[in-house]
């Protein structure tokens, strides 16, 4: 665990665990819709906020998922996490978890600088 590892799902974790993982900088991908549909549970989101552990959102595959549009994985969790931390986890988490610079979206930032990885 570490700064360079990846948690995908990150459905089964404890209060330790989230501790654990926000110490050691690993992240968590999450894909809310492959986990519905495979009903495994849902990821405790406000767990890892509350430990400040850095999320993303991914589309897992269409084996388990309707399509590969990370988009629809923050609307589908819309009304079940902060929004704040869903625009967060669907930018700036991309890029985090994926070991690139994170650019800077600030209000009026035009959308065509804004890029979904």
């Amino acid at each position: 665990m570490g700064p360079t590892t990846l948690l995908v799902h990150g459905v089964q974790v404890d209060e330790e665990e989230a501790g654990l993982l926000a110490e050691t900088g690993t992240k968590v991908v999450l894909c809310p819709r492959s986990n519905a549909n495979l009903e495994v549970g849902e990821a405790p989101i406000a767990l890892y906020a509350k430990h400040g552990v850095e999320l993303a959102l991914g589309t897992d595959s269409k084996a388990s998922s309707p399509n590969l549009d990370v988009r629809q994985e923050a609307l589908f969790l819309w009304e079940k996490a902060d929004p704040r931390l869903l625009v967060r986890a669907l930018t700036r988490g991309g890029y985090k978890a994926l070991g690139l610079p994170t650019p800077r979206l600030t209000r009026g930032t035009p959308l065509s600088l804004v890029h979904f990885l």
